[in-house]
């Protein structure tokens, strides 16, 4: 199929490009919330494969050329808040190499008086999505409640994903 990554297309010297449509993809999305904690400042720190962590004092979205291929939604400061992490499949598998990539997930609280409360991490996964829109078939669902009890610079692990990057499956320990 023309426009493919196995097929890309091709043009002749004097043709332009009006508009690039991506190439359905798999997503991967991922939930910390702690509303109803009474607490605030919840920091993330999410592992994507080989690539780099990101959430706050890590790095921050990862990038195959201008598009941020696992994005970071930024850092909640807040009382009972939410942080999300977008993890596209077909450019994660791009950078890594790899068909099924490890996500870890893992929370702790910035402040030192803060915690130990309940976070809750939802991890969904969706199919027939097309960058950068986060629309497309809900392909799987799962969501974990613990105590979050880690202070800053000692991340508590929630839980290891492997995410298939070609079915949008997933699963968790």
């Amino acid at each position: 199929m023309p426009g493919t990554d196995s097929d890309p297309v091709r043009l002749d010297p004097f043709q332009t490009i009006k508009e690039v449509a991506w190439a359905s993809d798999t997503l991967l999305s991922i939930r910390y919330d702690w509303f109803g904690s009474g607490m605030r400042d919840l920091d993330t720190v999410t592992g994507v494969g080989s690539l780099e962590e990101i959430g706050y004092g890590y790095g921050s979205d990862i990038y195959d050329g201008d598009k941020g291929v696992v994005y970071w939604g930024g850092d909640t400061t807040g009382y009972n808040g939410s942080e999300t992490i977008d993890v596209w499949g077909r450019h994660v598998r791009k950078l890594t190499g790899s068909k099924i990539i490890s996500v870890r997930c893992a929370a702790h609280w910035y402040p030192q008086d803060e915690g130990p409360a309940l976070v809750t991490i939802t991890i969904d996964s969706y199919t027939g999505v097309k960058y950068p829109s986060t629309n497309g078939k809900s392909k799987q669902s799962f969501t974990k409640t613990m105590t979050i009890s880690a202070h800053y610079d000692s991340p508590q692990a929630m839980a290891t994903v492997q995410f298939d990057t070609l079915k949008g499956t997933f699963t968790v320990s």
